[in-house]
């Protein structure tokens, strides 16, 4: 069980997160020590009182014996292998946030795709239905920062790298979403990968999952609720189907309420939909739920039409930054009319299984970046067009010269982006101003 009665309190990485942790540390009265295999960043915050060390590759501290690890940082990095051989515990911010948080419920959401959007979306129905409800974790705010005595519930996006270091804590509920292939270049296998995503239920009383994806089953006997497109088998299975006054959601095979109020957003949209409903259910009615979500705005950069220019549909999904991002975007298209801006840093996997969502959709692929042609490859294969561009403006330009009126332009890159931009947001930024450039219209 994780305790911080000692004094001195070591934060290895000082990004976001590493930064929250310091700060709780000193609310808590600690002394806190800063280190970081990196050299200085330029606009790194300094609070006074606080010992930094830089450019760290060894471990001579005796002085410290709980140590909060960034998640960026892989476990088995020579210096924090060092100093677990000199036993420092290894933890991590999400062990100090389930130190204070009590006897609050927790909810926490994982998978390869679509966790901002549904840990967002269930935090908006908690709130538009009177609950003090927070949310952050791997989104937005850091857990850390979410702690709050007037908060009654907590949302928490959690990723891979998050998971692997943590302890068994109760989560009131836990959701996998999906699970395909993603930061090969960190885990060592796609069984680590999964191990990690797993260990959300391990304690949860309440386990979520895809049951179109077996990756996401849970490993347990516990209260279970499953979404997703495929036939309904338990009194807790959630799916959309059509009905006689049109899209309704079921569970158990009995209608629950009808979604005539709340537009589709495509198979990905009902597969969040029907998570947040299963999540939600013992706190708010499905009902209820849905008319909450009539308000939910989105997140920018994850599948939002930008404008449409001489019938032609340009859409933002800069935040699909793996293969089943794109695969799961192309699944909203039914026919060859999908102008694909795709290509980055690949993070290790493998792009094969983009073959058989490209076909019948993607009429050509615009390829960029650093593993570009990895993609270009898959599109070649099946005789796809492919053009080969330097820039994100390029691209645009490109793709409107060749798009025709009912196509779609599509920013769904299956790649990181740092190979280019800064982050996700500024490769979505700098699209969706290349196609208001394109419309003649400023940003």
């Amino acid at each position: 069980m994780l305790t911080i009665d000692d004094q001195i309190i070591g934060v290895f990485g000082y990004g976001k997160t590493g930064l929250s942790a310091v700060r709780y540390l000193l609310r808590k009265k600690k002394s806190v020590v800063v280190f970081d295999t990196r050299t200085p960043p330029a606009k790194s915050e300094k609070i006074p009182g606080v010992e930094y060390n830089w450019e760290v590759t060894d471990w001579v501290r005796s002085d410290i014996r709980n140590l909060i690890v960034s998640p960026g940082l892989r476990l088995d990095l020579p210096v924090l292998q060092k100093a677990k051989a000199k036993g420092v515990s290894i933890e991590s911010d999400i062990d100090l946030f389930f130190l204070d948080v009590g006897d609050k419920p927790v909810f926490g959401i994982t998978g390869t795709n679509g966790k901002s959007t549904v840990t967002t979306m269930l935090a908006h129905v908690f709130s538009e239905n009177g609950y003090n409800c927070k949310c952050g974790g791997n989104l937005g705010t850091p857990a850390l920062d979410l702690l709050n005595l007037d908060s009654e519930i907590y949302v928490l996006e959690l990723s891979s790298f998050q998971l692997e270091r943590l302890r068994e804590y109760q989560f009131e509920c836990a959701a996998i979403l999906n699970i395909s292939e993603d930061h090969l270049d960190h885990h060592k296998s796609m069984g680590d990968y999964i191990s990690s995503k797993q260990k959300i239920f391990s304690n949860a009383k309440k386990c979520v999952f895809n049951r179109d994806d077996d990756k996401t089953y849970p490993k347990t006997t516990k209260q279970i609720a499953s979404f997703g497109r495929g036939p309904q088998v338990t009194e807790f299975d959630w799916a959309v189907e059509d009905g006689p006054l049109g899209r309704c959601v079921t569970c158990n095979r009995e209608k629950i309420i009808e979604l005539g109020n709340l537009p589709s957003a495509g198979y990905q949209g009902d597969l969040n939909l029907l998570c947040v409903l299963a999540m939600a259910s013992d706190y708010v009615q499905p009902e209820e739920a849905v008319m909450a979500l009539t308000t939910y705005q989105g997140l920018d950069h994850r599948y939002k039409e930008v404008l449409k220019l001489n019938e032609i549909a340009f859409i933002n999904d800069s935040k699909a930054t793996n293969a089943g991002a794109l695969i799961s975007a192309l699944d909203n298209f039914s026919k060859q009319n999908v102008i694909l801006i795709a290509g980055g840093d690949s993070k290790g996997v493998d792009f094969e299984p983009l073959s058989s969502a490209f076909v019948g959709k993607v009429k050509c692929l615009i390829a960029m970046g650093k593993n570009g042609a990895d993609i270009a490859g898959i599109a070649q294969k099946l005789e796809i067009k492919t053009i080969f561009v330097m820039s994100i403006e390029e691209a645009v330009k490109v793709a409107h010269e060749d798009a025709e009126p009912g196509d779609t332009v599509l920013l769904s890159p299956a790649c990181a982006s740092f190979d280019m931009f800064e982050d996700f947001e500024d490769r979505g930024r700098r699209f969706e101003k290349a196609v208001f450039a394109l419309a003649g219209l400023g940003v």
